[in-house]
């Protein structure tokens, strides 16, 4: 792999990276919520006000993610050719491994490897990203 195409691959293994946020973040609101429902009871008032301050926070850091989760799924959607388009959705969106992907495309691991070259290199980053 060579560099560009390996700066393409690490921006789009930012997806699994927002997948894994979103779901600490998901655990995170749960824990608020019991927080909010024992400490209600307890300290009314002041604790609300502060769940309320991290739950705006979770919510903006939510909405980030999503965000850059939609420029990914738009740059692969983008590519041209569908299968190269589908082997980076299950790659790097659906976080399958690459003989996963093989066994699921119906192809030889090699042939995926070098399809998935072939698909970085079709890729097309947006403007923000392909600045030095």
């Amino acid at each position: 792999m060579n560099q560009e195409q390996q700066r393409k691959a690490a921006w789009l293994g930012r997806a699994g990276a927002v997948q894994r946020q979103l779901e600490a973040i998901e655990v995170l609101q749960k824990r608020d919520a019991w927080m909010e429902t024992a400490l209600g009871t307890v300290l009314p008032g002041k604790s609300g006000e502060a769940l309320g301050r991290l739950r705006g926070q979770l919510q903006e850091e939510i909405e980030g993610l999503l965000r850059q989760e939609e420029e990914i799924r738009q740059a692969v959607g983008a590519l041209e050719d569908a299968e190269l388009s589908a082997l980076l959705t299950r790659r790097f969106l659906c976080g399958q491994s690459t003989q996963e992907t093989a066994d699921a495309m119906h192809y030889d691991i090699r042939t995926i490897q070098r399809k998935q070259l072939r698909a970085l290199d079709a890729l097309r980053l947006p403007e923000q990203e392909t600045a030095p």
